[in-house]
C-alpha cells in the first residue's frame, strides 16, 4: 500500500529508485550496502517482494539476513508465502536466525541476572529483552504472551530492589493492556498517575489507562483523562491522534 501524504510518496519514490539502482549494480561495495539499508523501510520491501523480479526479490533478502534487521521480521514472514522457492528458503532461513539470535540474547541476560541479582539495572535490561521478544513477532502467541509475564516479573522484582523508579510503571502498565489485563491497569493508574514525575512520562502512563478504561467502557472517566492528557500538548503524535479520536467519541451512542 501506499504510504499516504505527499512527503511519504516522495520518500517512498526515491526509495523504489535506490532499490533499483543497487539491485542492479550488483555491486561488491559494503558501504554501498549500508547506506541502502540504513535508508529503506518496510513499504520498500514490500514493494520488491511483491514484483515479479526473482534476482531483485533474491538479492534484498540476501542484504536482510546479512544485517539480521529485526525490523523486517513481518515482511519476512509474509515472504514464506512466495511463488519461488529461493524466496522462501531464504526468508525461512532468516527467521530461524533471528529467533536463535533472541534466545542467545535472553540466555545472555539470564545468566547476567544470576550473576548479579541484587542489581536493578540488570533487571531491567531482562524485562526489555524479554519484551523485545514479544514484540518481536517470531514466537508464537503463548511463548510471547510467557515473555511478557516474565517481563513483568523483573519490572516489580527491580522495583522492589530500587522503588524510586516511576518510569517502570509506564512499561508495566503497558504490559498489563498486551496481557488484556485491563483491571489490573485501572487499579494501578491512579497510584501511579499521583506519583511526581515529568510531564511526558505523565502522558505516556495516562495514556495506557486510558486504553484500560475505553476497553472497560469507563467513558465518564476516559473523557476526563484525555482532556488532561490533551492539555498537557503531549509530544508523541501516536498519543494525539487516539487520545483525540476517544475524546471525540460521543459515548452515548456506543
Amino acid at each position: 500500500a501506499l504510504p499516504q501524504g505527499e512527503l511519504d510518496y516522495k520518500r517512498y519514490m526515491v526509495e523504489k529508485k535506490i532499490i533499483n539502482k543497487i539491485m542492479d549494480k550488483n555491486t561488491d561495495s559494503h558501504a554501498e550496502e549500508e547506506s541502502y539499508l540504513k535508508f529503506v523501510h518496510i513499504d520498500s520491501f514490500i514493494d520488491v517482494i511483491a514484483g515479479n523480479d526473482k534476482a531483485k526479490k533474491i538479492k534484498i533478502i540476501q542484504e536482510i539476513g546479512r544485517t539480521n534487521s529485526k525490523e523486517f521480521i513481518v515482511s519476512l514472514q509474509q515472504a514464506l508465502q512466495d511463488d519461488i522457492y529461493e524466496v522462501r528458503y531464504m526468508a525461512k532461513n532468516i527467521l530461524e536466525g533471528l529467533e536463535e539470535k533472541m534466545m542467545d540474547e535472553l540466555e545472555a541476560m539470564h545468566a547476567q541476572l544470576q550473576l548479579h541479582p541484587a542489581d536493578y539495572n540488570v533487571h531491567n535490561s531482562m524485562a526489555r529483552s524479554y519484551i523485545t521478544a514479544s514484540r518481536s513477532g517470531i514466537f508464537d502467541e503463548v511463548l510471547a504472551r510467557n515473555f511478557l509475564v516474565k517481563a513483568f516479573d523483573c519490572l516489580t522484582f527491580s522495583l522492589q530492589i530500587f522503588p524510586d523508579q516511576k518510569e517502570l510503571y509506564v512499561r508495566i502498565l503497558e504490559i498489563y493492556i498486551h496481557l488484556k489485563e485491563y483491571e489490573k491497569c485501572l487499579e494501578l493508574g491512579p497510584r501511579a498517575l499521583a506519583m511526581p514525575m515529568s510531564e511526558e512520562e505523565w502522558c505516556k502512563l495516562a495514556f495506557y489507562y486510558s486504553e484500560a478504561l475505553f476497553h472497560m467502557r469507563e467513558y465518564n472517566l476516559l473523557k476526563e483523562i484525555c482532556e488532561k492528557i490533551l492539555a498537557k500538548k503531549p509530544r508523541y503524535e501516536k498519543i494525539r491522534e487516539i487520545i483525540s479520536f476517544w475524546s471525540s467519541l460521543s459515548y452515548g451512542a456506543i
